[in-house]
C-alpha cells in the first residue's frame, strides 16, 4: 500500500493504486481458493477413477466401452478373456472390428446399432473369440447401453458400453441338473432287472451241472447195447461236456456284463445323489497330499510331483469331495500317459492369490493331450474320450467345484499334455 502525503493528484493516484492492489489481492485469494478446490476435486476424481478401475479389474463380468468412432477406450480382464484377446492387442486404442473376428464383430455390431438407436439393447449369443478355439464357442449374455449425450440427436456419434456375462457355468449347472434327473431315472430302470438276470444265469448253470450231465449219460446207456451202445454213450458224454462248457462260458459272460452294468448304474446313482458340499475349515495342500498318497507304489514308472504353496491359508472346503476331485484328475492323467514312452510326469500344484482371495489348484500331465474339438464337451455328462469310461467323472468334478462356488477349466499343456485348473474363492 502507498500512503499519500497530501490531498492532490498524487494522492488520487496513490488511492487508485491501493484499490488496484486490493483487487489483485482479492483475485489472488480467489485463485488460490479455486486452485485448492480444483486440486481437491482432482484428487476426488483420481480416487474415483482408481476405485472404478479396481472394480473393473476384479469383476468376473466383461466390460467394454467404445467412443463415438467405435474405438475401444476401456476393456477389463474378464472381457479380454471372454474375447480371447492377448495383452499386446490391447496396448493401442483400436477399433472394435480390428480386435474381433468376423463372427463376433457381426454379433456386437448388431447390438451396437440397436443400442444407439434405442439407448439400450440385450441379446444372448455365442462368442468364438479372436484367439484359439480350444474352448469352443462361449455362451454369453450381452447388454449394450449408449452414453447419454443431449447434444447428440439420433443413433450416430454416441459412445456405448458393453457388458458381457459368461453363461457357461449357468448352462453347465442346468445341464448337470438335467443329467442328474436322467441318471436317477436310468439307475432305477436299469438296476431293477440286473439282479434277476444274474441270478437266473447262475441258476441255469447250477441246475445243468446238477442234473443235465448225469441224465445225458444215463439216457445214452439206456438207448443201446454192446459196442454200438458204447459209441452212443461216448457221444452223449461228449455232447454233454460241450454243452456244459458253453453254458459255463455264457454264464460267466452274463455275470461279468451284469457286474459292469451295475458299476455303471452305481456311478449314475452317485452322480444323481451327489451330496451338497459340507464346507469346513481345511487346507487345500493337505487335501492334495492325501490324494497323492493314495498312488504310492501304483504309478508304474510315472513321476508324480507336487508343488504346494507354503502360504496356502485355511479355507471353507469339503475335504472328502475335493480329495475325490484330485483322485479323478490324477486317474485321468495316468490314463493319458498309458501309451507315452518318454517323459511321463504328473504335477499337482497349488497357489494362493492374496489380492483376489482365490485358491488355485492345477493338475497337469505330459500325456497325449486333448483334441481341440473335445475341450467344450469335457465336462458334459456321459462324454468320455476313453472307451471304457462312463463319462461322469469330470461332470462330477465340475459339480463339486461349483458347489464350492468355484470354477474349473481345461487347457493344453505346453509342450505336451493337458492341464486342469481349479479356482475356488477363499470364503
Amino acid at each position: 500500500r502507498v500512503i499519500p502525503g497530501a490531498e492532490d493528484e498524487l494522492a488520487l493516484l496513490a488511492h487508485s493504486f491501493n484499490q488496484m492492489t486490493a483487487q489483485l489481492e482479492e483475485n489472488r485469494r480467489r485463485i488460490d481458493a479455486g486452485s485448492a478446490e480444483l486440486r481437491d476435486k482432482n484428487l476426488a476424481l483420481e480416487e474415483r477413477r482408481n476405485y472404478i478401475e479396481t472394480v473393473l479389474q476384479s469383476l468376473t463380468t466383461g466390460v467394454v466401452s467404445l467412443d463415438e468412432e467405435d474405438r475401444v477406450t476401456t476393456i477389463n480382464p474378464a472381457a479380454a478373456r471372454m474375447l480371447r484377446l492377448s495383452r499386446p492387442q490391447l496396448d493401442n486404442s483400436l477399433r472394435l472390428d480390428q480386435l474381433l473376428g468376423a463372427e463376433d464383430h457381426v454379433v456386437l455390431e448388431r447390438l451396437l446399432r440397436r443400442a444407439r438407436r434405442s439407448g439400450h439393447a440385450t441379446e444372448q449369443g455365442q462368442l468364438t473369440g479372436a484367439g484359439t478355439v480350444e474352448s469352443g464357442s462361449l455362451p454369453v449374455a450381452l447388454t449394450a447401453t449408449a452414453f447419454h449425450d443431449p447434444k447428440v440427436v439420433g443413433g450416430s456419434g454416441q459412445g456405448v458400453v458393453f457388458v458381457i456375462e459368461d453363461l457357461s457355468e449357468l448352462l453347465a449347472a442346468q445341464r448337470a441338473a438335467a443329467w442328474s434327473e436322467v441318471a436317477r431315472r436310468m439307475a432305477h430302470e436299469i438296476k431293477n432287472p440286473l439282479t434277476p438276470i444274474q441270478l437266473s444265469a447262475e441258476r441255469i448253470a447250477r441246475s445243468f451241472h446238477r442234473n443235465g450231465g448225469t441224465e445225458s449219460a444215463n439216457g445214452s446207456n439206456q438207448n443201446g447195447t454192446g459196442a454200438g451202445a458204447g459209441e452212443v454213450a461216448s457221444a452223449g458224454v461228449h455232447d454233454a461236456s460241450r454243452i456244459a462248457t458253453v453254458i459255463d462260458e455264457c454264464t460267466e459272460t452274463i455275470t461279468r456284463e451284469v457286474a459292469g452294468l451295475k458299476a455303471m448304474v452305481d456311478e449314475f446313482s452317485r452322480f444323481a445323489r451327489l451330496p451338497l458340499a459340507r464346507l469346513e475349515p481345511a487346507n487345500l495342500n493337505e487335501i492334495a497330499l492325501t490324494a497323492v498318497a493314495l498312488y504310492e507304489e501304483r504309478l508304474n514308472g510315472v513321476e508324480l510331483e507336487t508343488k504346494l504353496d507354503p502360504q496356502m491359508p485355511v479355507a471353507s472346503l469339503d475335504s472328502e469331495q475335493l480329495r475325490r476331485v484330485f483322485v479323478n484328475l490324477i486317474d485321468n492323467a495316468l490314463a493319458a500317459l498309458a501309451n507315452i514312452a518318454d517323459e511321463r510326469t504328473i504335477t499337482v500344484e497349488t497357489k494362493y492369490d492374496n489380492t483376489l482371495g482365490v485358491l488355485t489348484a492345477e493338475v497337469r500331465d505330459t500325456g497325449q493331450g486333448i483334441r481341440a474339438a473335445d475341450f467344450r464337451r469335457l465336462f458334459q455328462p456321459y462324454f468320455s474320450t476313453r472307451g471304457g469310461g462312463t463319462g461322469l467323472g469330470l461332470a462330477i468334478v465340475q459339480r463339486i467345484i461349483l458347489e464350492h462356488h468355484g470354477r474349473i477349466r481345461a487347457e493344453a499343456n505346453i509342450p505336451r499334455g493337458a492341464r486342469f485348473i481349479i479356482e475356488i474363492p477363499k470364503t
